[in-house]
């Protein structure tokens, strides 16, 4: 829960955590670059986030080969197989081809 909390508080996201539960408010959401923990719960929650918020830059992709190898992969393809995101390079801004996104 306080990764989650502090992932979350650094793109903006208002959040009281208590206990084992957070509570989030309404608030406006901004890029920012998100530590996995190697957890690839961690990565694949702000992939998903980044799908709306511009700027999300997620710390160690790879651990999703845990569970998902192909999870970058399967956003990145074209609907109906996946959701036709683009994935950029942190680093170079440069769209990441479908064909690197496998995390094996």
């Amino acid at each position: 829960m306080t990764a989650l909390r502090v992932e979350l508080s650094k793109c903006g996201a208002r959040i009281v955590e208590q206990g084992d539960s957070l509570e989030v408010y309404p608030s406006q959401l901004n890029g920012a670059e998100i530590e996995t923990y190697n957890d690839h719960r961690m990565a694949m929650c702000f992939a998903v986030v980044g799908l709306r918020v511009p700027g999300i830059r997620i710390r160690n992709p790879g651990c999703v080969s845990k569970t998902f190898p192909d999870f970058f992969a399967k956003l990145a393809a074209k609907p109906p197989a996946g959701l036709g995101a683009t994935i950029l390079d942190a680093i170079t801004q440069r769209p990441i081809a479908e064909h690197e996104l496998f995390a094996g």
